[in-house]
């Protein structure tokens, strides 16, 4: 699928918060990633520096929301930088979690495959997910 800027869909709040900055944290660092069969993975993280999460909203090709706001990681700590990658037809979210680099592989309909996974084996000083695609 080629996209060329057109307008498909409206638009569509995937995390919304008005007013001063929820006990959460506001929504940020959003990764969007198109998958094999179409559909669309959006990864973001919401929080505070010592406390956050990431999450995970899809919405197919027409950018219809599948599903939005699903929590991803099951550790808590200081997250950032949650990337959203394609992987055999689905997809892995990798977020760095306290010095440490995480993932989690999901199927093409965001079903979990692989639960929350330390990546490095050794960290001397502050890890950072990797920019990065891999095979459709």
């Amino acid at each position: 699928m080629a996209f060329d800027g057109t307008v498909v869909s409206d638009t569509h709040v995937i995390a919304n918060h008005v007013g001063p900055a929820p006990a959460g944290g506001w929504p940020s660092n959003a990764s969007v990633t198109a998958l094999a069969n179409g559909n669309f993975v959006i990864s973001y993280q919401a929080g505070t520096e010592t406390n956050g999460a990431i999450y995970t909203a899809m919405l197919d090709s027409s950018g219809a929301v599948i599903f939005s706001q699903r929590q991803v990681n099951a550790s808590s700590g200081a997250l950032q930088d949650a990337r959203t990658i394609p992987l055999n037809g689905g997809y892995m979210v990798i977020w760095e979690a306290n010095g440490n680099i995480m993932s989690q592989k999901f199927d093409y309909a965001g079903n979990l495959v692989e639960f929350e996974t330390r990546v490095n084996t050794a960290a001397t000083s502050w890890m950072v997910p990797p920019v990065g695609t891999a095979p459709l």
